[in-house]
């Protein structure tokens, strides 16, 4: 695969059938999901920062959710949904980010949504900087995670995107 490659598609609708042809579509000059297999457990990294409906446009839709998840358990793998939303990192936090940001969809689609709460610490030796740190736990039961950010407009920046995403793999204080 060609790492500089960027693929883009059209999503006009969050219709059902619209959200998952539009993540074939642009998952196919990438490899699609060929790299899943049987037995693994892919976690999806959703943006998460707070509970809001939908429409409100700031957490990674649940159709798109719900779409990755019926696509990943078609090629026998198992899915967890989870983030570490800009609150405290707890049930009580999560299950109402979860219930206001619509994710029984993707739930009735297979996938679980976390509810491992653990903080893990991670080294990394060749680091310049940071060379510890913390993460949710919930990462090291994933065989692969899906960074399935929200492209958005971000107070403290220009584009929230993916590498802004992965800020939710720390637990919120």
């Amino acid at each position: 695969m060609n790492p500089n490659l960027v693929s883009i598609v059209a999503c006009e609708t969050y219709a059902p059938d619209v959200c998952e042809q539009a993540l074939i579509g642009v998952l196919a000059p990438l490899g699609g999901l060929d790299w899943v297999r049987p037995g693994m457990r892919v976690g999806i990294k959703a943006n998460l920062v707070a509970g809001a409906k939908p429409e409100k446009a700031v957490t990674t839709h649940p159709t798109l959710l719900a779409a990755l998840s019926r696509l990943l358990k078609e090629r026998g793998a198992s899915v967890v949904i989870g983030d570490s939303p800009g609150n405290l990192y707890n049930a009580s936090v999560l299950n109402h980010v979860y219930a206001l940001s619509g994710l029984k969809e993707a739930e009735q689609a297979g996938a679980e949504l976390n509810h491992d709460f653990s903080e893990k610490d991670g080294y990394f030796a060749d680091a310049v900087q940071a060379k510890r740190f913390t993460y949710t736990g919930w990462l090291d039961g994933c065989d692969a995670v899906v960074n399935f950010c929200k492209l958005k407009s971000h107070g403290m920046m220009s584009l929230s995107a993916a590498a802004k995403n992965l800020f939710g793999t720390i637990p919120a204080r």
